[in-house]
């Protein structure tokens, strides 16, 4: 059996003896993709997307939740990422992922 220790703060606990880090970055959308990401949740609601700059746009982003990806810092250090809600887009050649500015945007369900 193990043992945590543990501080509670309000609703909030912490682990003392864990390295874990809780950020909300302000975000109003992130666009991951496919290939970096194991997704748990597949909703099935698409968005076209046109953002802050003429001609940055994309098409056919599914809305996912529950988005985890493996980041290794400069130090070496592991972490795991979630994303509680994103657009995933599932181009299997795209090798970034990028937060956007506030967009318009067009919603559509499969």
């Amino acid at each position: 059996m193990t043992s945590r220790h543990v501080q509670q703060i309000k609703d909030l606990v912490i682990t003392m003896d864990e390295n874990i880090l809780i950020s909300d970055s302000g975000c109003n959308q992130i666009i991951i993709n496919i290939n970096s990401f194991l997704i748990q949740t597949y909703t099935g609601t698409y968005f076209n997307i046109g953002g802050a700059l003429q001609g940055l746009t994309a098409s056919d982003l599914e809305l996912v939740n529950d988005a985890f990806t493996l980041a290794t810092l400069l130090d070496g250090e592991k972490v795991i990422l979630k994303f509680n809600q994103a657009l995933c887009d599932n181009d299997p050649y795209q090798t970034e992922f990028f937060p956007t500015a506030p967009a318009t945007h067009s919603r559509y369900s499969s």
